[in-house]
């Protein structure tokens, strides 16, 4: 009941057969070059749409290094980083519409070491959130970020839904315990992929079911902290992300 194994198994159906359409993937790639366009921080590949159908994807080419031959070759770590997590934070809060599956063999890195172009390609497997649910998790990062269990406590609230009454001073206990085990710590003394799942995990224990897509930006900042952790280890997630996260704010407030 807590883990609902027949849902899970109906989104991997669901996620599997969108990855084997490729009419969608070149619809991915249309949309992501036209949310990013004027970034010079990324390319996405041009779809041949003549050359193209149901089986057959044909696209750009990119010459580019894979991320950890990049920083043997003079790459620098805490630029292709930045640029990722820049990247994934604008198409997940800005765009509602994300690349979820950004390991390494996705990333190719072009242009000059100076001056790095991130190209992002097998765009099958996308994430969306709604507006609704957008906000809901720009309000548990700023809760993150400002190291604040109750706000953390009521994020998850909101972007749950109840499956029994759920016993709110025993959840935020069990949320402020998880608060001083991860958070006001660097990047290289915590894993982002625990945070989550235990976060994920408290909220279901105390019935709270967290949708699919919010699991899916789990899922992608996972992968991120892999990278960052092996490329740039002093990275700080949660300190790179305040002044985006409160800008976002900022505009929900504005008059």
């Amino acid at each position: 009941r807590l883990y609902q194994p027949s849902k899970m198994v109906s989104e991997f159906d669901r996620a599997i057969t969108a990855e084997l359409d490729f009419h969608l993937e070149a619809d991915h790639a249309t949309r992501f070059a036209k949310n990013f366009e004027g970034v010079p921080l990324v390319r996405f590949p041009k779809v041949y749409r003549s050359h193209s159908g149901h089986r057959v994807l044909a696209l750009e080419f990119f010459k580019g290094l894979k991320v950890y031959d990049a920083i043997a070759n003079g790459f620098d770590g805490e630029t292709i980083t930045r640029a990722m997590l820049t990247i994934t934070i604008k198409s997940i809060f800005e765009d509602g519409f994300f690349h979820a599956d950004p390991h390494p063999g996705n990333i190719l890195i072009m242009g000059t070491p100076d001056a790095p172009v991130i190209g992002l390609i097998d765009l099958g497997l996308v994430g969306r959130l709604t507006p609704q649910l957008r906000d809901k998790t720009i309000d548990l990062m700023v809760a993150a970020v400002q190291e604040d269990p109750r706000g953390l406590a009521d994020a998850l609230l909101q972007i749950g839904t109840p499956t029994k009454k759920v016993d709110r001073a025993a959840f935020e206990a069990e949320v402020a315990t998880l608060s001083e085990k991860y958070l006001g710590k660097q990047l290289k003394e915590i894993q982002v992929s625990a945070l989550i799942r235990d976060l994920v995990n408290g909220a279901q224990k105390y019935g709270l079911e967290i949708p699919p897509d919010f699991l899916m930006v789990g899922k992608t900042l996972m992968t991120l902290d892999g990278i960052g952790k092996t490329i740039y280890p002093e990275l700080d997630i949660f300190e790179m992300t305040r002044p985006f996260f409160f800008e976002q704010l900022k505009r929900r407030y504005s008059p």
